[in-house]
């Protein structure tokens, strides 16, 4: 009598640590995933500011781009036109102003 209570004792402690055992597993895979989706989204927000910088970069070579096309015009026609900048403005930049060369023949 003593050994079936015994046997059913252990039984009994078998079956629970083998539940707290798969309960353990749950709720590792639970934080592995909870670990996984927490780094997925850090990674993402990385990559976010990646990409930003990444286009904020290209903006500005197309900006300086376009800026070297426009004052290499810009010196072209000071070459051509002999034009001279206005020093009489308040602000004294790039404000063209074009002489007329008169050349008088004897």
């Amino acid at each position: 009598m003593k050994y079936h209570d015994s046997r059913g004792k252990i039984l009994k402690w078998i079956a629970i640590s083998a539940a707290a055992l798969v309960g353990l597993r749950l709720f590792f895979v639970q934080e592995l995933i909870a670990e996984l989706i927490i780094f997925a989204v850090l990674f993402g927000c990385v990559a976010v500011v990646a990409l930003v910088l990444l286009a904020l970069d290209e903006a500005w070579q197309f900006a300086f781009a376009r800026a070297e096309t426009l004052l290499r015009s810009q010196r072209r026609l000071l070459i051509r036109n002999q034009i001279s900048v206005d020093q009489s403005s308040a602000v004294n930049i790039l404000t063209p102003i074009l002489e007329r060369r008169s050349t008088f023949h004897r």
